[in-house]
């Protein structure tokens, strides 16, 4: 959002402190990169389609570069309450609104337009790396950017990886993947496992699909079904095809 926005959003302060401002600008000068994200808390009231703002970091950030003329601004909003990752897949009951916000009330008592649409949350990978959403490059068929969104997702155990030339990943240990987590947003694995050196485990209750499954599993190969939250009914996998075509399992 624009600093003027962020600024509007959390407490006035009539005259900022000289210090912080001085640290800001002298930290930008000299390409100081900050510990965090300049944030908005919100919070639930007695309305359900009303959040408010009851915490912020980042004010004379924001005053520093709406004298520079910087017209945007990352800003993080952070909820106790809202899961953002569970918001686009209703089967996701437990964490799921039903009722989306439609009112932010600022620190101040303004009302304003609830500025996260449900909508414009979910974006398709591909769509994603356009967007620079996961990868500054911008470019899904990079290095960065295939390192970059399989760090953003749930595989458990943090497994060592190569990025092969081709972009396939072949994963030097055991793989389990839980695709049920809130983090795994996607319909299919968004990008190509080669081979798996170890036990290759996936939970599939979000998978449509085995594309981009490994070709080969040096150990034993197994897919979970679906999480005791998830309604069964919703399984979309029904076929092997793309299944690994190489398993060795261990006797």
């Amino acid at each position: 959002m624009s600093p003027s926005t962020f600024l509007r959003m959390a407490k006035h302060i009539s005259t900022p402190d000289k210090d912080k401002l001085a640290g800001v600008t002298s930290a930008a000068e000299k390409s100081i990169k900050f510990d965090d994200i300049t944030y908005l808390v919100i919070s639930d009231t007695d309305d359900k389609n009303v959040q408010q703002v009851t915490g912020h970091e980042g004010r004379h950030r924001a005053m520093y570069l709406q004298s520079i003329g910087v017209s945007n601004m990352p800003v993080v909003i952070k909820s106790y309450n809202i899961r953002w990752g569970c918001q686009t897949r209703e089967e996701l009951k437990y964490d799921y609104i039903k009722d989306w916000p439609t009112t932010l009330i600022d620190e101040n008592g303004r009302s304003h337009t609830f500025p996260i649409s449900r909508d414009a949350y979910y974006v398709q990978p591909e769509e994603r790396f356009k967007l620079g959403a996961i990868t500054e490059s911008r470019n899904l068929y990079s290095k960065d950017g295939i390192q970059q969104i399989i760090e953003s997702l749930n595989f458990l155990g943090k497994p060592k990886y190569v990025i092969n030339d081709d972009l396939s990943v072949d994963f030097l240990e055991d793989l389990t993947i839980d695709t049920d987590h809130y983090k795994f947003t996607y319909d299919e694995i968004p990008f190509k496992i080669g081979r798996v050196h170890g036990d290759f485990i996936v939970y599939s209750g979000h998978l449509k699909s085995f594309k981009n499954f490994p070709h080969t599993v040096d150990r034993d190969f197994k897919v979970v079904g679906v999480q005791s939250k998830m309604d069964r009914s919703k399984i979309k996998v029904h076929n092997l095809k793309d299944a690994p075509q190489n398993v060795r399992p261990q006797l």
